[in-house]
């Protein structure tokens, strides 16, 4: 949500249950309203999203819920963001940010992890 021109902008990794999940929604708009950034909440699940128990305590132990993630890794969700991050730059957006809810926090840790690496190797 906001302009697709605005210089700064805010990719959101979502939790499991995507960028349908209401608390997500609820986050970007109010991230948006008060920053005025454009605040994107991009597909990062590729459309295979985790709609069980909602609460990440009791989804934690379900094995089902395991399979899930394997299928989703970190370093693939990350590789997503980092895509949208690229193509928000090219758009005009000077700054971008990513923030992570719940297991979205996992693929911005890698992404994290990935930028320190590159920085390392240009030293």
């Amino acid at each position: 949500m906001g302009d697709a021109r605005a210089a700064t902008a805010v990719v959101i990794a979502a939790d499991a249950p995507g960028w349908r999940a209401p608390g997500v929604r609820r986050f970007a708009r109010l991230l948006h309203k008060n920053s005025n950034a454009l605040v994107v909440v991009p597909d990062l699940a590729r459309g295979d999203t985790w709609y069980g128990d909602p609460d990440p305590a009791k989804r934690a132990g379900d094995k089902k819920f395991a399979e899930w993630q394997k299928g989703h890794p970190a370093t693939r969700v990350a590789a997503d963001a980092a895509a949208v991050g690229v193509a928000l730059r090219e758009r005009g957006a000077t700054r971008v940010g990513v923030v992570g809810v719940g297991t979205g926090a996992n693929a911005v840790a890698s992404l994290l992890g990935e930028t320190d690496k590159n920085e390392k190797k240009k030293s």
